[in-house]
C-alpha cells in the first residue's frame, strides 16, 4: 500500500526558502504516495488554513482549531490517522505536530531549517519543541551545520537527528555566456542586519574603480529601518550611489532574469550559533542560470557550495576576502567559466527527490 504523508507548514509560497521545501518537497513524495500539503497561507482555504503558527494570545485555542481541521480534512479524504505519516516541514508547526501526536497517535519527523531549530523564542515554543523532539520518530536537519549547532545543546537526539539537503526543482535552462551578462554583483535577500548587505557595499569599495561591478539586491526593503539607512549613508560615504540598487521584492520572472544576466550571486550573511544560514537554497537557484555564487564558512551554505569548484565560501567578518572573490570572479573569464559549468552541472542532480529519499526511508 502507497505511503500517505500529511506535511504541516507555514507556507507554500517558494519565493521563501521554507515555503520551498514545503511545496517541492510534497511534489517528490508525491512521486511514490499521497500527500497532502497543509499550511497557513492566506490563499488556502480557510477549512484548511493553519492559524496555530502565529504566535501571541490565543494559541492554544487556535491549536485546538487546527486540530479539528487535520482531522476533518483527513476525513473528508477518507484516511485513517494511523495510516499516515506526519512531517512539520518547518519549526513554527511543531507544536502541532505534537499535539497531533499525543491526540491521535500520529507518526511523525521533524524538519530542522537554522536559527529556530537551535532558538526557537518564547517559553510555549521551546516546551513544544521539546516535546516534539521526544515523541518525533526522526528529525530531518537541512545540513550539516544545522545537525551540528542542534546536538551541541541537545546531544541526546543524535540517533534520531538525519541530514536531509534540499535542492531545487529540475529546470531545462541553457546559462548565457559570460560576454552576454552585466557586470553585476546580485543578492536575494530581505535588507536586513544578518544578510549582510553592508558587507557588500565595504567589498564593492575595496575593488578598484576600473574593475568595479555593480550591486544589485533583491528583496523586501525598509527605507526607514535603521539599519537600511546606515547603509544607505555608508553607500553616500564611500561615493558608491552609482553602484547599487535596491530592486525591493521582484516577481519570479524577474528575479529568474536577474540570475541569469549577472556575472555573479553573493550572500555574505552574518553568522553565530543562534542566528544563521540554515542552508541557502539561493546558492542553487542561482546555479541553476550558471552563475557562480558567494557564501559563507561556519554556516549551512557549505552544503550548499564546493568552496572553489561551484562558489567560493568566505569568512562573513573577512570584506577583504569578498571583495578578492568578486574581484577575481569578474576579471577571470578562465575560473567564471569553470566555477559557472561546476555549478550548473552539480544543481542538475540536486533535486528534491533524494530528500523525500530520505524522508520516506527513515519514517516508513
Amino acid at each position: 500500500m502507497a505511503a500517505v504523508f500529511l506535511l504541516l507548514a507555514s507556507s507554500r509560497d517558494t519565493g521563501s526558502g521554507w515555503g520551498a521545501v514545503a511545496q517541492h518537497l510534497s511534489e517528490a513524495l508525491a512521486a511514490e504516495g499521497r500527500v497532502i500539503l497543509l499550511t497557513g497561507d492566506e490563499a488556502e482555504p480557510e477549512a484548511r488554513r493553519l492559524t496555530s503558527q502565529q504566535r501571541g494570545r490565543g494559541r492554544l485555542l487556535r491549536l485546538w482549531r487546527d486540530a479539528a481541521r487535520v482531522r476533518r480534512v483527513l476525513a473528508s479524504e477518507g484516511l485513517d490517522p494511523a495510516r499516515v505519516t506526519l512531517l512539520a516541514v518547518d519549526e513554527t508547526v511543531l507544536p502541532l505536530a505534537a499535539f497531533l501526536n499525543m491526540r491521535h497517535g500520529l507518526r511523525f519527523g521533524l524538519v530542522y531549517h537554522g536559527t529556530y531549530a537551535v532558538d526557537p523564542g518564547t517559553g510555549f515554543d521551546r516546551r513544544a519543541m521539546a516535546l516534539a523532539e521526544r515523541r518525533a520518530t526522526a528529525i530531518f536537519a537541512v545540513s550539516r551545520f544545522t545537525r551540528d549547532a542542534v546536538l551541541e545543546t541537545r546531544p541526546a537526539l543524535a540517533a534520531k537527528i538525519h541530514v536531509a539537503n534540499p535542492g531545487v526543482p529540475r529546470r531545462d535552462i541553457t546559462p548565457l555566456p559570460r560576454a552576454d551578462r552585466a557586470p553585476v554583483v546580485l543578492s536575494v535577500a530581505a535588507v536586513k542586519p544578518r544578510k549582510g548587505a553592508d558587507r557588500l557595499v565595504e567589498a564593492l569599495a575595496l575593488i578598484p574603480a576600473a574593475r568595479r561591478p555593480r550591486l544589485e539586491i533583491l528583496g523586501l526593503t525598509k527605507p526607514r529601518s535603521t539599519f537600511q539607512r546606515k547603509v544607505m549613508d555608508r553607500i553616500a560615504a564611500l561615493g558608491l550611489e552609482d553602484h547599487v540598487t535596491f530592486r525591493g521584492f521582484v516577481s519570479a520572472a524577474e528575479r529568474d532574469q536577474a540570475y541569469a544576466r549577472a556575472m555573479l550571486f553573493a550572500l555574505p550573511s552574518q553568522q553565530s550559533r543562534t542566528g544563521f544560514e540554515g542552508f541557502g537554497l539561493v546558492h542553487l537557484e542561482a546555479n541553476q542560470f550558471g552563475t557562480p555564487t558567494i557564501g559563507c564558512l561556519n554556516c549551512g551554505n557549505e552544503d550548499a557550495i564546493t568552496d572553489g569548484e561551484t562558489g567560493f565560501l568566505v569568512d562573513p567578518e573577512d570584506t577583504a576576502a569578498l571583495a578578492d572573490r568578486i574581484d577575481r570572479l569578474c576579471s577571470d573569464p578562465g575560473l567564471w567559466q569553470r566555477l559557472s559549468e561546476a555549478g550548473h552541472a552539480r544543481v542538475q542532480a540536486q533535486t528534491y527527490a533524494p530528500m523525500a529519499e530520505v524522508v520516506r526511508r527513515t519514517l516508513s
